[in-house]
């Protein structure tokens, strides 16, 4: 699994010295997450943090506002399920 430094408070990502990044796969990468906390011990980087780095299209459900994509997704399904679908299966 790869493990990227996320900052605590801005949710931004560890690039390099100094240089912070929004989007994760242009984050530094680490192997796993103890080279991660041996990185951030050794460049006293106390306000980020090790995060396993997820797929991007992920990324972008995570950082969706209220409702939630599953929120969005249930009220979808549950508008047209009761009539459409349960016709279906009353065919004979």
């Amino acid at each position: 699994m790869n493990i990227v430094l996320r900052h605590k408070v801005s949710g931004l990502y560890y690039q390099a010295a100094g240089k912070w990044v929004r989007r994760s796969d242009n984050a530094c990468v680490f192997k796993s997450a103890r080279a991660a906390r041996l990185y951030l011990k050794l460049n006293q980087l106390r306000e980020a943090q090790p995060v396993p780095r997820l797929a991007p299209y992920l990324m972008a459900m995570l950082h969706r506002p209220s409702p939630s994509i599953w929120q969005i997704w249930s009220r979808g399904a549950a508008s047209g399920w009761d009539g459409k679908k349960s016709s279906h299966f009353n065919r004979n």
